[in-house]
């Protein structure tokens, strides 16, 4: 399966946060599972949301961010969503 990653922000950004989990509930995401782990220094939570039959991993890793994985479309649609929230326009 092609897969696409990318890195959105800080992870400690919980106003990004906040945002994309919006994103995710307006889109009608459907949590499967949710995890935390503590390896070292770092902090790692992972949550898996599936949407429309697309699965997609949200990972908030210390050092890392907080990035997104799943298919390029799914990646894309929900990049652009954040990019017009953060400018003010509706999704």
């Amino acid at each position: 399966m092609n897969e696409k990653t990318i890195i959105i922000g800080n992870e400690y950004d919980e106003e990004l946060m906040s945002l994309l989990l919006k994103i995710l509930h307006d889109m009608n995401a459907v949590k499967i599972d949710e995890n935390m782990a503590l390896a070292g220094s770092q902090d790692l939570y992972f949550i898996n949301f599936n949407i429309n039959g697309c699965n997609l991993k949200v990972e908030r890793e210390t050092y890392i961010g907080i990035s997104l994985t799943g298919s390029p479309e799914l990646i894309n649609n929900i990049q652009n969503k954040i990019d017009l929230l953060k400018q003010g326009y509706p999704t």
